[in-house]
């Protein structure tokens, strides 16, 4: 089968772990089918000789600065998206990721009579042709109110645009692959989309070649570990006053933060670390750790803390835990508890909930034995939701969409 993928980034260019969990995807599929996998030019460069990768389509900065670069940024997008499936005739689009894409690009994929498959993994569906997309959005806005002048050039551009002629208001079939029960139901599927197929499949480690098999060897001072993005969503803030409360019965404890912070948030968490009477050395900043330095800390660490505050579509990082053998101390937000169910595989708090956090913390270094139970049972969850149950499901939810849309549009 020929197979096209859209997707904002695409290994070696990668943010984070649905990136990778992608780029793993894209590897089985190019081992079995014809694949050409369309994304974006941000580091083009590292896909260089690689002629199956097409990194054409603008990286949009959402911004209201850039606001005025979207019309020529949609036309680009839709130009090279109609190219590709001109020259590759693809039986299959697989969508994956369209955030900072030019949704001109997943505009023009929906008008084509070729069957389509979105594998949401993020919050992007229900902001379709929505927030931070101001090109598509002022193509389905009445002419008349505010700025009506404008919305109505860019009405006139598309519709004489050959490379655009956009009709975002058309309901087009398409299969729908959720990574959890909770992203599927806290999202809104706008009318533009009509769900032939649904499914939500757990997803997998996408590093779980990285940290299996790391042998643990705890010292102390008894030291946890945060990794991951440090921002304002992934609760920093909320490991810091924990630990602040902890070391009022361990007061050698110590937090490590591994991740890519701006100086500002660095300030900031370091300020509130202050603040609470915690010594300078009780929080370090590792920055962004590569993977054979990441399982020196897990190595050493106690347990690794998840304390999100925002509803994480999935929470990889909680596998990527388990699959290693640390336990985990994680925020009950989102998608998580669907990953690692609370005393099963983890210890889980309320969002926001420093003082449970820090109690579960305490929990982990004075009940050793069922910590290590715990954590076994981690491992074996991890075995369960494993890669190659994943693309099995995968293979299975793509062939359902193919034979759906055939039946659907009558062929």
């Amino acid at each position: 089968m020929r197979i096209l993928v859209l997707t904002n980034l695409l290994p070696p260019v990668s943010e984070g772990g649905y990136e990778k969990r992608c780029g793993r995807v894209v590897r089985h599929l190019r081992s079995r089918h014809d694949v050409r996998v369309l994304t974006t030019d941000r580091h083009a460069e590292r896909h260089a000789g690689d002629a199956a990768v097409v990194p054409v389509l603008p990286w949009m900065t959402p911004t209201r600065a850039d606001a005025w670069r979207t019309p020529g940024q949609s036309h680009q997008a839709a130009k090279a998206t109609r190219r590709v499936l001109t020259a590759f005739r693809p039986e299959l689009v697989y969508i994956w990721n369209i955030t900072n894409v030019p949704q001109s690009a997943l505009a023009v994929i929906l008008q084509s009579r070729v069957p389509v498959a979105l594998n949401i993994g993020e919050y992007w569906l229900e902001r379709l042709y929505g927030d931070g997309e101001p090109f598509m959005r002022r193509l389905l806005e009445p002419t008349h109110g505010v700025r009506k002048v404008a919305k109505a050039a860019l009405k006139a551009y598309n519709s004489v645009d050959p490379a655009l002629r956009l009709r975002p208001e058309e309901g087009r079939p398409v299969g729908i692959s959720w990574i959890t029960e909770h992203l599927r139901r806290a999202t809104t599927v706008p009318t533009y989309v009509a769900p032939l197929v649904e499914e939500v499949t757990l997803p997998f480690s996408p590093h779980a070649d990285a940290f299996a098999g790391i042998e643990r060897r705890t010292a102390e001072p008894p030291t946890f570990l945060f990794a991951g993005r440090v921002t304002e969503d992934k609760g920093v803030d909320v490991a810091i006053r924990a630990l602040a409360k902890l070391v009022e019965e361990r007061p050698a404890a110590r937090l490590l933060v591994a991740g890519t912070a701006t100086d500002e948030m660095r300030s900031s968490l370091t300020a509130l670390a202050g603040s609470l009477g915690l010594e300078p050395q009780a929080v370090t900043f590792l920055g962004n750790l590569e993977a054979h330095d990441l399982r020196e800390r897990i190595a050493t660490c106690r347990a690794m803390l998840v304390p999100s505050v925002w509803d994480e579509p999935g929470g990889l990082v909680c596998l990527d835990s388990a699959v290693a053998g640390i336990p985990l101390v994680a925020a009950a937000v989102g998608g998580i508890p669907e990953l690692v169910r609370d005393e099963e595989h983890a210890l889980l708090f309320p969002r926001s909930d420093a003082a449970r956090c820090a109690q579960l913390m305490l929990r982990v270094l004075d009940e050793p034995d069922a910590t290590a139970a715990m954590v076994e049972r981690a491992r074996r969850r991890a075995a369960e939701l494993s890669e190659d149950r994943y693309l099995a499901a995968d293979d299975d939810f793509r062939e359902r969409v193919v034979a759906a849309y055939a039946e659907a549009v009558g062929r």
